[in-house]
């Protein structure tokens, strides 16, 4: 009786697992290549739930043009060295490639420059290529109580004014989230696992990549972070830091005043109403500093609009050529307007405002494109960061912390646009 209970019981195991054993079987005869658009990591970030990518612990080789080992902490290995070194002062950097040190050496970045010179100092460099404000925000909530740093200093600009063709690819935790699963968790899957390919085969393969529009327009993009999103983040570093008992320091830097000369000069005579020549500038902005293309158009739209020329204002505002990229596309939205609400950011918690965007603009030799620069302009960064972190080390800055309230009404009615 025994025993006729135990068969029993395994045939109708079989019964349950059968079908997902010849499910399985077929789903190894299906080809992987016919998820060849499912993305696959670069070899130097891997895909993360709560940042949409971080660097990826042992990598080591060429990255943005310089050479670049990661520890196993994800950590610039020179960084992760340092860790047990005493100190009297933990410096905490957050940034995009500009702070990572975007095509130089990580002995020439300003965070080893202040290493160096700063009295017993240890900086510890978290910026990642391509990250936003947002991404900022939420790397500093784990790091703070990870690292305890003394100073934090922020550098978020460039990244968050890039645009996304729908506010779904906007920077949120539920756009990462649905990154990592594509990206990181679905290829893995699709590759071992006959039954998850097989019924992802006969499914409408949601996870693989939509078609892009021919298409875009730009009157209809949206930003990898809205301002005021940007103006909030920084807001919440500051008071993440502040409760850790660290200074917060936010720094701005600027775009290269040389290829950014035809946009911002078409903005300002388009400001002025001489549409004429702001679409003389823009237009060569639009054609020739491919970085600026599509703000360009926006404000030719409006020129050409304004003028009376209404079918170059519709041809204008579409863009056939445009650019998609994990990082976003391109600008969307000049530098001086997102740092109006960095300095209201700062004004509102007390947070210490560095501007390095005169220097950098007084020595435009020292940029390499757009927004990096060489290992001059990061000496002359962090030679103008000492200048500031050196009574904060000696106890001379007077804490003036403020909760944040909110976006003052003089900045609410700040907007670049041309609407």
């Amino acid at each position: 009786m025994k025993k006729r209970t135990i068969r029993l019981l395994a045939f109708k195991l079989f019964l349950v697992f059968f079908p997902f054993l010849l499910i399985e079987i077929i789903g190894r005869m299906i080809p992987f290549s016919f998820m060849t658009q499912v993305t696959v990591e670069d070899d130097w970030f891997r895909y993360s739930r709560r940042l949409h990518w971080e660097n990826r612990p042992g990598f080591e080789g060429d990255l943005a043009g310089a050479y670049r080992k990661f520890a196993s902490d994800g950590l610039v290995a020179e960084d992760s060295a340092m860790l047990t070194v005493p100190a009297d002062t933990h410096i905490l950097l957050l940034g995009d490639s500009c702070t990572f040190g975007y095509g130089v050496d990580v002995a020439d970045t300003y965070g080893k420059i202040l290493e160096r010179t700063l009295p017993s100092t240890r900086v510890t460099n978290l910026a990642v290529i391509g990250y936003s404000s947002y991404q900022g925000k939420r790397a500093l909530e784990k790091a703070i109580r990870k690292y305890k740093p003394d100073i934090v200093i922020i550098s978020f600009n460039y990244n968050d004014r890039r645009y996304v063709i729908d506010t779904r690819y906007a920077d949120s935790s539920r756009y990462f989230l649905t990154s990592w699963l594509t990206n990181r968790v679905t290829p893995p899957l699709l590759k071992y696992s006959g039954l998850f390919r097989t019924l992802f085969y006969l499914g409408d393969r949601t996870i693989t990549p939509k078609e892009f529009p021919e298409y875009i327009n730009v009157n209809a993009l949206s930003y990898r972070v809205r301002w005021k999103d940007y103006y909030l983040n920084l807001c919440d570093m500051a008071k993440i830091s502040k409760n850790a008992e660290a200074v917060p320091v936010f720094l701005a830097l600027g775009d290269n005043p040389r290829l950014s000369y035809h946009i911002y000069q078409g903005i300002s005579l388009y400001k002025e109403k001489n549409y004429p020549a702001a679409i003389d500038l823009l237009s060569n902005a639009s054609e020739k500093k491919i970085v600026w293309s599509e703000l360009a158009r926006k404000y030719l739209h409006e020129s050409y609009r304004r003028i009376g020329d209404l079918n170059a204002a519709k041809e204008v505002a579409l863009v056939h050529d445009y650019m998609l990229s994990r990082n976003g596309g391109r600008l969307l939205e000049a530098d001086h307007v997102y740092y109006k609400f960095a300095r209201e950011a700062c004004n509102t918690t007390g947070m210490l405002y560095v501007d390095a965007t005169e220097i950098l603009h007084n020595n435009p030799e020292v940029f390499i494109d757009m927004v990096h620069f060489d290992s001059r302009g990061h000496q002359l960064i962090a030679d103008l960061l000492i200048q500031h972190l050196l009574p904060l080390q000696l106890g001379l800055l007077q804490e003036n912390a403020q909760i944040p309230q909110g976006i003052s009404d003089e900045l609410l009615l700040i907007n670049s646009s041309p609407n």
